[in-house]
């Protein structure tokens, strides 16, 4: 008997239900039949030829790299992927994974959400990955959508692994106390022509920020909040 569902999730694969067929939606959003197979003891869903691709829901990547570890031919695309924690996230997966996507130099009404930024979608930044840890940052920026011509195209290698909710930094890593920026930067690389641009790279001051007893202004980006707050949502949107 095969069930179906319309969802990615197939549920939890065990000892009970050892053997069941389920249907369900691959990252692409097409039928896919899985196993709960068994093996020592040890119960995990399969495809049913036997497989397991890295990126679906129920076989999720740790990162964009473990994904192209264990499929050096995958593309660009839609992947779900968990960080080793929690539930899957699905997000746009390349080299880098896509956390935000605006066509405005205004970013303040850009909203903040746990849905997938898409390249070509509307407006918004991920408010789901302020507690991992990051060592590269790149920016890219376009006079059309489509992205074909860039005329930025940035990455920058901090010098140690940071939490993204705390990318803005104040009064280290060569930003002053009191305007915050990204700092702390190893090197900046031209991404158009793979060359190193800079190794004396300071910090890209985003502008003065208000004296901490007024609890205005910039300020209020540099507290210790998780992912979830509205604050962690809120330095995404200054990516």
């Amino acid at each position: 008997m095969l069930t179906v569902r319309k969802t990615h999730d197939p549920g939890s694969c065990s000892k009970s239900n050892h053997g069941e067929l389920i249907l369900v939606k691959d990252r692409e959003n097409r039928d896919k039949v899985l196993v709960c197979t068994e093996d020592n003891e040890d119960y995990r869903w399969k495809t049913a030829d036997n497989s397991k691709p890295p990126g679906e829901y129920f076989n999720p990547g740790y990162d964009c790299l473990d994904i192209l570890n264990k499929n050096t031919k995958a593309k660009d695309g839609y992947y779900w992927i968990n960080f080793n924690e929690g539930q899957p996230k699905k997000m746009g997966v390349g080299k880098y994974i896509l956390i935000g996507h605006m066509n405005d130099t205004v970013i303040w009404d850009v909203p903040s959400s746990s849905e997938t930024v898409e390249p070509f979608g509307y407006p918004q930044w991920s408010s789901e990955l302020g507690d991992i840890s990051v060592i590269d940052f790149r920016i890219q920026v376009a006079s059309n959508d489509d992205f074909e011509n860039p005329a930025v195209h940035w990455a920058y290698r901090f010098k140690n692994k940071r939490l993204l909710k705390n990318l803005m930094i104040v009064d280290q890593g060569g930003c002053p106390y009191n305007f915050p920026g990204v700092g702390g930067i190893s090197y900046v690389k031209d991404l158009m022509t793979e060359e190193i641009v800079s190794r004396d790279f300071s910090c890209s001051i985003f502008g003065a920020y208000s004296h901490p007893i007024a609890k205005i202004g910039w300020v209020r980006y540099f507290n210790p909040v998780s992912a979830n707050d509205d604050n962690a949502q809120s330095v995404l949107k200054l990516i």
